[in-house]
């Protein structure tokens, strides 16, 4: 049974019999999703755990709890130790990215050797409000204004997993008294309360903080409005994009400069952003979509554009391409 905090269509989508991934940090979110589903019945849960070598003692201690809490509940436990800052500066990707890649990498790994490839993420309703945030300042469109689906199919090289986020509505103040009330146990990570240490925090600490202050109000509240109303029109969008996309695009993720040039400018910034993100090149936005399409210009400068991650487009025999840099 839910907590009468919780809906009870929570889970409703979700059969119990069948077997689920659940990405588990030991932190607060996870420990709380982890302990909701398998009190509704969920009792396959594959639990997975990364350590992303950041923390050194504190990961390996995270780790040990995890392990700990899957056996105790009966659960199939797999875990990984990645060292994340080395991956960020070879891939030239933000510690963020590069921890979300290497956990997507894993899951993916592990749904191939428990055929499954349903993935549960304990993201909530204060996630979202950040990733909202964030996405905005870093400039972007419908889709990123969209923040995270609650259900979104990604492809790992050759496998597809289906990430699911059923506590995307649930905001913090509630899972943080389901924890206390329940008495659940969980590992509080340092990073968490360190505004300095990145983005994310600060968005989280400062930020939303004086966004209130300045407003009277609960920002939060208008944030997740704005993130359904925009992620419904990015689905009727998508469609027409992905149509147009597939045929701007050969077999060698070439992108047709011609055909990109007819297009509208809404659609040439999705089509290009579309194109980036299945390139994965990470943390890319406005500013580095806007940069791929002076590569339309007749002038033929410039001849390449730098992107993060190490990458940089080139446009010649009317492809714009992608390079190591």
């Amino acid at each position: 049974m839910l907590p009468d905090d919780f809906s009870p269509d929570l889970f409703r989508r979700y059969s119990p019999k069948r077997k689920y991934l659940i990405g588990v940090s030991g932190g607060r979110d996870s420990m709380a999703l982890l302990h909701l589903l398998h009190r509704s019945g969920f009792s396959k849960l594959v639990v997975c755990h990364v350590d992303h070598g950041l923390r050194g003692r504190s990961s390996t201690a995270d780790a040990g709890f995890v392990r700990k809490v899957a056996a105790d509940l009966g659960l199939t436990f797999e875990s990984r130790k990645i060292e994340v800052r080395k991956r960020a500066k070879e891939t030239g990707q933000s510690l963020e990215t590069a921890a979300r890649h290497a956990r997507h990498e894993f899951f993916a790994e592990v749904s191939t050797r428990h055929r499954c490839r349903d993935v549960f993420l304990a993201h909530h309703a204060g996630d979202q409000i950040e990733t909202v945030l964030i996405n905005l300042f870093r400039g972007t469109g419908i889709r990123g204004l969209a923040g995270m689906q609650a259900q979104r199919e990604i492809r790992v090289g050759r496998k597809r997993i289906v990430i699911h986020r059923p506590l995307l509505g649930i905001r913090r103040a509630e899972i943080d008294r389901f924890v206390k009330e329940n008495e659940i146990g969980f590992r509080e990570d340092e990073s968490n309360s360190d505004p300095a240490l990145a983005l994310r925090n600060r968005v989280r600490h400062q930020l939303i903080p004086e966004l209130n202050e300045i407003f009277g109000r609960d920002t939060g509240l208008s944030i997740q409005r704005l993130a359904k109303v925009m992620g419904h029109e990015e689905s009727l969008r998508e469609q027409q994009t992905s149509t147009i996309f597939g045929r701007l695009v050969d077999e060698k993720k070439r992108l047709d400069a011609r055909g990109l040039q007819k297009l509208e400018t809404a659609d040439q910034f999705r089509v290009v952003l579309r194109w980036l993100a299945k390139s994965r090149v990470p943390d890319c936005g406005f500013e580095e979509a806007e940069r791929v399409l002076t590569l339309l210009s007749e002038s033929g400068q410039p001849a390449k554009i730098n992107l993060p991650g190490n990458r940089h487009a080139r446009r010649r025999s009317g492809r714009i391409f992608l390079e190591k840099s």
